[in-house]
């Protein structure tokens, strides 16, 4: 049995029915369960089915995210984590977190600028808030490092791995819970 299929169906319904606290909670103990290959958590825009990975981590550091995230930045998270998990479309995840990255930092920090100078005006942002001088260093360098990894993989049009393609989703799940506690709305 093909999980995304169910998956899509699933959100669906849960999507149309809006149902209560106590049939979610049946449905997901069930899911997990049965270990069929998906996760489903409320988002901003309802129900979202996504491949499951790394139970903990998608608990603890995707779920969390896809709370917050909204508009384009939660569309374009969906289709990285969707993606993330087909080997013949994981080319496509490296641009769907880059989109997320930055169509959430224009969001955060109020701006309309693209991916590599919103880096710079967050570090400024991080500079004035409560984040010391290492870890924002550490944020910003990272942030910096995925920024040269998406330039040149647009430009040469590289194949992202499988493996690959999980990192970054977990990589920019968690630059995105950091930068969402750091710095205030």
């Amino acid at each position: 049995l093909e999980s995304a299929p169910v998956a899509r169906n699933i959100e669906a319904i849960l999507n149309i029915l809006e149902p209560s606290d106590a049939f979610i909670n049946t449905l997901k103990n069930l899911i997990d369960k049965t270990s069929c290959g998906f996760r489903f958590v409320k988002t901003e825009d309802g129900w979202l089915t996504y491949p499951t990975s790394e139970t903990e981590l998608d608990s603890n550091l995707v779920e969390p995210v896809l709370s917050y995230l909204e508009g384009q930045a939660l569309e374009e998270f969906t289709m990285a984590l969707r993606l993330s998990k087909s080997k013949s479309e994981s080319v496509l995840v490296s641009e769907k977190t880059r989109r997320t990255l930055e169509e959430y930092l224009r969001h955060k920090l109020g701006t309309r600028k693209g991916l590599t100078n919103a880096i710079d005006e967050l570090g400024q942002v991080l500079k004035a808030g409560k984040v010391s001088d290492p870890i924002r260093s550490m944020i910003i360098n990272e942030l910096k490092a995925l920024d040269t990894h998406y330039n040149d993989s647009s430009k040469h049009n590289s194949k992202t791995e499988r493996i690959e393609s999980e990192y970054l989703v977990y990589k920019v799940a968690n630059l995105i819970r950091l930068v969402n506690e750091a710095v205030a709305d």
